[in-house]
């Protein structure tokens, strides 16, 4: 019998930054849907769940037709991180220590179904704890600085600042959009970023994560172009 594969959205009600970020209309459409219609467009998963605190969140997942789970007010505040969410969610609906979990957060509304359906079929076909989606960055790791306490610029790494580029291994960004993993790792863990962790590498272009209003009116204009 092959295994279960859940999504599960967290989804706050409250946002510092945007106000309802998660309903905040993006192209037309509440920032939530994207991620609930990728979901569900990539028919793969048993269960697709929106877990909020807010009553009008799960409202609207509802009537998007996916599983609406009231998360608790502990579980809401500003500096939980959605790994808590997960594992509640893992617990409250016992599941199986081999069923494939996937976190999609709301935030990245560029990630589509296809990129939702290859991320599970490589993680499945591997023999890792998890996968996290990143992208690809040209940044030169030497040249990243921080201010330290006396106010003078000092490298993130000690390392010959005069290295090439071509000598330096690539870097990779989380971008926020797709995280798998089993129940069992994350209850050992805590985290999709422990323990033998493989790459989904997606395009630059679509991996923004949305903070700010900015941000918004960039994934406005990406959304435009594709219609």
């Amino acid at each position: 019998m092959p295994l279960k594969r859940y999504a599960i959205i967290p989804a706050r009600g409250s946002s510092k930054g945007i106000p309802r970020k998660n309903l905040y209309f993006v192209a037309g459409k509440p920032l939530l849907y994207y991620t609930i219609k990728a979901a569900l467009d990539a028919k793969v998963f048993d269960e697709v769940t929106v877990s909020s605190e807010s009553d009008e969140i799960l409202s609207y997942a509802s009537e998007m037709g996916v599983i609406s789970s009231k998360r608790p007010e502990h579980l809401s505040r500003d500096n939980v991180h959605s790994i808590y969410v997960v594992l509640d969610y893992i617990k409250s609906q016992r599941l199986l220590g081999d069923a494939t979990v996937c976190m999609l957060l709301p935030t990245s509304p560029l990630r589509s179904s296809g990129d939702i359906r290859q991320a599970l079929e490589k993680y499945e076909n591997s023999n890792a704890d998890s996968l996290v989606s990143v992208y690809r960055d040209n940044k030169h790791i030497l040249n990243f600085r921080r201010v330290n306490h006396s106010g003078y610029l000092e490298p993130v790494i000690k390392a010959n600042p005069n290295v090439q580029r071509q000598e330096i291994d690539p870097l990779y960004v989380v971008n926020g959009s797709i995280y798998v993993s089993r129940p069992k790792i994350l209850l050992k863990y805590k985290s999709f970023h422990m323990g033998k962790v493989i790459p989904f590498v997606m395009d630059k272009r679509l991996s923004i994560d949305i903070n700010t209003l900015e941000d918004i009116r960039e994934v406005e204009m990406k959304i435009k172009k594709c219609e």
